[in-house]
Formats: C-alpha cells, structure tokens, sequence
C-alpha cells in the first residue's frame, strides 16, 4: 500500500467517479483504475461496486474509508504536534566550516528549511583552518563541524555522520602553460609543484595529494606552505597547482581555471561524543534530511 493509492482511493470514494477523480489528479482514468485495482488486489477485497451505471462503496469500501480517514486525521493531529515541538525547541548551535569554502550555493536554502522548521533555535557559522577548527571543537569553542571526511581520521572521542560527496579538482592559473590547452588531462600535470599546507595545519597533507595523483602515474613534487591563504595566493600568481575540492571559494576567481578529477572528496558533520547540546543531534538529522532532499532534487551543491 502506498499513498497514492490511498489518495486515489479517498478521493473516489468522495467522488464516485473515475473521471471526476482523474481530473482532480489531473491524470488520465486509466491511471486511477489501475491503482484501485493494485489496491484491491492487495486488500484482497473489492472496495467500489462498478456493475452498475453509478459506482458505488461496498461494505467493505466504506469500512476502508472510515479507516483511511481516521488515519489521515491522527497523522495530521501528530503532524501539529510535532510541529508545535519543534517550534518550542531553543538554544543555539556554533557551526563551523573549512576555511576556503564557498557554500552560500545552498547553504542560505539549508538554514531557511531548518529556520522553518526550529524557528528558536540559532546557527552561527564560523570558518577554520583543518587544525584551529577541530581544536575548537574539543575545547568547546563550537559545537558541531563542517568538515572534509578525510580531515576526521583517526581522532577519537567524536561522532561523524556523511552527508554527501563532492569532487576533487586541480586548480591553476589561468596564466599557466597548460591553460589553453585542449583536452587536458590530470596526468599532464605530472612536472607541476603542487602546493599543501604545512605538516603543522595537516600532516597527512603531503601522503594524500601523493595518494591523490597515484592513479594518474606520477609521484607529485611538494610543495609546503604556510595556510590555505599562502596556497590560494601562490596558485593565482601562477606558483603552482592545488589539489582542492568543488566548493573552493577561488574556483571562481576569473584568473583560475580547474579540472574536475573523477575521485570526490567525502563530506562529513562531526561533534563531541555524548555532547550536552540537544540540539546538535536535531541539526545533524535535519542536515542529513535536507541533504538527501537536495540531492533527489539535483539541487547544485558543488557547481
């Protein structure tokens, strides 16, 4: 049983008629049959008395209405109250986000459908860098993360749920030599210096733009720098090539170019095992919830 045919069916019942009902779904009356008769067939029952000019309930169809009718009432009496919980619910939740990121593509929509939702309660949004941002999560500086997957290996005490994937790019100078070329691939950049936070903000850094480029048959010449604004300003002035994500805020920079790799990188919310903020939990399920519904919807959320 679905709700579609259970709409078919309440709507018929109210109707008596295959066609008035089509018009209300605005679907053809084939349509509808069919899914009274899937009904039927499941119920192992016959709920309308067609033999006649005028369609009719049968005992059992009407025994079936008063049911469907009741149940439609107490799910929207659940609904209301739900709502009503939700709308009671307070507090606050201090987000953060990786430094470099640009999510204002549909992050605006995400905090609009929570914001409806849980109208008390307050997100901030702070950005950090991959180490600040998780040292602010242990000491309570913030309450849940926004944050790459991998970022979250091997560190203990927290809990981490996915919400999507995005891609991994090469990003480079629309001034580097490879810039017009045609059909450019991954492995041509096989000679360039590619630029990674120092092993002080990321010490797997180095091992995972090497992992990185593994496919691709080169071994990639690293560069350390000092932050992810050092990598950005190196990149734009054409002193080398980053391995970075979808939601990179430089991707848009007139004077940048990149190439979408065929690997995504894992996106992840993570906060304090056994937190004492109710409402993270609440924010994470929400986030996934909305995620999902994005998703279905192709929602652009790394353009």
């Amino acid at each position: 049983m679905n709700d579609l045919q259970i709409d078919y069916f309440l709507a018929m019942a109210r109707n008596l008629s295959f066609s008035r009902t089509a018009e209300e779904f605005y679907v053809t009356q084939p349509a509808v049959s069919k899914q009274i008769s899937s009904m039927e067939k499941e119920l192992e029952v016959t709920l309308f008395d067609r033999t006649t000019k005028t369609i009719k309930l049968t005992e059992a169809g009407k025994l079936y209405q008063k049911y469907y009718l009741n149940v439609r009432r107490e799910l929207e009496k659940v609904r209301e109250e739900a709502k009503r919980l939700n709308q009671s619910r307070s507090g606050q939740i201090r987000l953060a986000c990786l430094e470099g990121w640009d999510i204002s593509g549909f992050f605006p929509e995400i905090m609009k459908i929570f914001s409806d939702s849980y109208p008390n309660v307050n997100v901030s949004l702070e950005c950090y860098g991959i180490r600040d941002m998780m040292q602010a999560l242990k000491n309570g500086a913030v309450d849940i993360i926004l944050t790459l997957g991998v970022t979250l290996l091997q560190t203990e005490g927290i809990e981490i749920q996915q919400l999507t994937e995005i891609p991994k790019i090469i990003l480079y100078s629309a001034h580097h030599r490879l810039a017009d070329k045609e059909a450019l691939k991954p492995q041509d950049f096989k000679d360039e210096t590619f630029l990674v936070m120092s092993a002080k903000e990321a010490s797997y850094a180095g091992d995972l733009v090497r992992e990185y480029c593994k496919p691709y048959g080169f071994i990639p010449r690293i560069k350390y720098v000092r932050n992810i604004e050092s990598m950005n300003a190196c990149v734009q002035n054409n002193m080398g090539v980053i391995i970075s994500d979808g939601w990179s805020v430089v991707k848009q920079n007139a004077n940048l170019k990149y190439l979408k790799l065929n690997e995504t990188h894992e996106i992840s919310l993570a906060w304090i095992t056994g937190t004492s903020n109710e409402n993270v939990h609440v924010f994470a399920n929400e986030m996934r919830a909305i995620f999902n519904k994005l998703a279905a919807t192709e929602t652009q959320m790394f353009p």
